[in-house]
């Protein structure tokens, strides 16, 4: 908010990935909590109700999809179903960028997804 892209906002939401999910709401200017002190948890929202479960009881949350372990490990069944093999490195979400900088259809069809699934949800928020 101070240094940011959201700068000149009023309102703004931060999205954060790596090993999960995060986020931030900034309304009025203000960092919302909410009443537990959890506002802005974007990772728990549900993108797939009948998805992966969750550790909080909920299924098919974000972060359960585009996590950087749940990145690599798409990208390996993908893989698998191609019937290649990958090291954990070439696994990697910057492994897995490189591959898709090079034309690798598999990791360009693996970052879409992760894409949409990071698309489902600022939609939701909005």
């Amino acid at each position: 908010m101070a240094f940011g892209a959201g700068h000149a906002g009023t309102n703004v939401v931060c999205v954060t990935l790596g090993l999960g999910v995060g986020g931030g709401l900034i309304l009025d200017r203000k960092l919302y909590r909410g009443s537990r002190l959890g506002a802005g948890e974007v990772g728990q929202m549900t993108i797939d109700p009948n998805g992966v479960p969750g550790q909080h009881g909920n299924f098919g949350a974000l972060e359960k999809y585009v996590g950087r372990l749940q990145i690599a490990q798409r990208a390996e069944e993908l893989y698998q179903d191609a019937g290649l093999t990958k090291t954990e490195e070439e696994c990697s979400p910057i492994g897995l960028e490189k591959s898709a900088r090079v034309g690798d259809t598999i990791m360009t069809k693996g970052w879409a997804e992760v894409g949409f699934a990071i698309g489902i949800t600022l939609c939701d928020i909005v």
